[in-house]
């Protein structure tokens, strides 16, 4: 295998001090840079380079801007200013599922080759490299030297490069599937562990075992998804008595869960219409 290309990341974020460490233990991360010094002893316990002046940055061949998307555009047009000569030389990168290259457009105009890759995972703090290991990455590169070139680097981070080239729509979809696979799971989560502490359950003991094999039933499935409970046996008498028992501040939150997994039962037909409408009537009713 080549040599890995020289890499900077602007942004230490979530996924930027992920990304830098995985650089790092590979060797090819050059430094980190960040608009505030409050990363500065992290990055030094980890022995990584830590800029904050854009004067202090050296070229890299790859140059990552790993910031929220509303400031993608602005960060681009600060490089194309502050990185010439040497952006010209570079592929300029993002990680915004959601977005296509467009918000580089300033970094093409002076030259840089641009291109988005977008790992599908959540990235939890502290900053965990081992994230990255087998995880999906969806590349969308303006030419074919950027697209080898950062395949390269994703499978030299034991990840999986998928090449894409979606409309405006299909990026919304792939990012909601992202937020409603991570997010939504995790809210969900956390409404399961409030009924656990109220019900004087240790949901550390309780919780992560039928989650897990929720999770893994899901997966392991063949020909349907395996939902059980009240909801896909049509038991309003239980769903009653759960209303009842329910605080007045999770009662939203759970009529709300509720209502999605009818509209999965009714997809998946363990659900009639009928059942689906009176479930519907009996949660706008409580």
């Amino acid at each position: 295998m080549e040599s890995l290309p020289t890499c900077g990341v602007i942004g230490p974020g979530r996924l930027g001090q992920t990304l830098a460490l995985a650089l790092q233990e590979r060797g090819c991360l050059s430094w980190l840079k960040g608009r505030s010094p409050t990363y500065a002893e992290w990055a030094r316990q980890h022995g990584i380079s830590y800029v904050l002046d854009w004067q202090q940055l050296t070229p890299v061949e790859l140059l990552w801007l790993t910031v929220p998307d509303g400031v993608l555009a602005e960060l681009a047009a600060e490089c194309a200013r502050k990185c010439t000569p040497w952006i010209a030389n570079s592929i300029v990168v993002h990680c915004a599922g959601a977005l296509g290259v467009e918000p580089l457009s300033a970094c093409v105009e002076v030259g840089a080759e641009t291109a988005v890759a977008h790992p599908f995972q959540t990235f939890p703090l502290p900053a965990q490299p081992r994230r990255l290991r087998c995880c999906p990455w969806s590349i969308e590169a303006q030419t074919p030297k950027a697209a080898r070139v950062i395949a390269e680097l994703v499978r030299a981070l034991d990840g999986i490069p998928v090449f894409v080239q979606r409309s405006p729509q299909q990026r919304a979809l792939y990012h909601a599937a992202a937020v409603a696979a991570s997010n939504l799971l995790i809210a969900v989560l956390r409404l399961a562990e409030e009924l656990l502490q109220i019900s004087e359950t240790p949901p550390t003991l309780f919780l992560e075992p039928i989650v897990r094999t929720s999770v893994e039933n899901y997966f392991a499935a063949l020909g349907g998804i395996p939902l059980t409970g009240p909801v896909v046996r049509a038991d309003w008498d239980t769903l009653r008595r759960h209303w009842e028992a329910l605080p007045e501040a999770l009662r939203a939150p759970y009529a709300h869960a509720l209502l999605l997994l009818a509209e999965v039962a009714r997809f998946e037909g363990l659900l009639t219409e009928a059942q689906h409408r009176k479930l519907r009537a009996l949660l706008g009713a409580m």
